[in-house]
């Protein structure tokens, strides 16, 4: 996925903030599935065993991709090449706010002080940041469209698409968490995998989540089904109405 030089940039969800901040960095090392890269903010605040996304350039498509932080040194640590950082981030520094369309702020470069190293590896599939491509389907007509969440968090289902779908919850998730699910729909449940893309507080207190399916149909296959099932039906009613309105 990433080469050596890529451009990346990593988002680290925060509850408390009402912005994403997009803090550049460099591909330095693809060790056969994680990733090692140096960040041009030295003061970056970062964990081991933290939960992230990633958001880079693809054929001329702003993306993002959900990872897991497995690692955090200083540039002390290796001899690490950092050229050429501060040219890459004044050239991508307008592009990545006009792609994602949202409220983002990158930071600068400071090579006063030593770099923050990261290595990392993806937990889910790469998807558009722009915003979710396939077609919704609302699922308002259809109230027997649930969610549970990692076998505890039961809530409504608000639309579904090929690849995602979102939920209204009281419970709180974070960004880029990955989480078991399963819908329920027609005494039919579609069991797998999905990441937490995008979170949104309501007046009333309740939270409304936007999540999309991790992996592939090979590996995650009965909810990429469900979700098409799903769907097709409810779309099947919608004209069975219509028609009979």
């Amino acid at each position: 996925m990433f080469t050596e030089g890529s451009r990346i940039f990593l988002h680290f969800p925060n509850e408390n903030s009402t912005s994403k901040t997009l803090n550049p960095g460099l591909i330095t090392e693809d060790q056969g599935g994680g990733y090692m890269a140096v960040m041009d903010d030295s003061n970056l605040r970062a964990t081991a065993g933290s939960e992230a996304f990633v958001y880079f350039e693809q054929k001329r498509e702003f993306m993002q991709q959900p990872i897991r932080i497995d690692a955090v040194l200083t540039q002390s640590d290796f001899d690490v090449p950092i050229g050429g950082c501060c040219e890459d981030a004044a050239q991508h520094d307008g592009d990545s706010d006009s792609s994602l369309q949202l409220d983002a702020s990158v930071e600068t470069v400071d090579d006063t002080e030593p770099r923050i190293l990261i290595g990392f590896q993806t937990t889910g599939e790469p998807v558009s940041a722009e915003s979710r491509q396939c077609y919704r389907t609302l699922t308002s007509i259809s109230s027997n469209v649930n969610a549970m969440i990692d076998s505890k968090i039961k809530c409504p289902v608000l639309d579904v698409s090929a690849t995602g779908f979102s939920i209204l919850s009281e419970n709180k998730l974070r960004e880029g968490q990955v989480v078991r699910v399963s819908i329920q729909h027609d005494r039919n449940d579609y069991d797998g995998s999905a990441v937490v893309q995008s979170t949104k507080q309501l007046d009333d207190g309740r939270f409304r989540y936007g999540l999309y399916c991790a992996g592939d149909e090979k590996t995650n296959g009965s909810l990429f089904k469900g979700l098409r099932e799903v769907g097709t039906t409810i779309q099947r009613e919608q004209i069975r109405r219509m028609k009979g309105a």
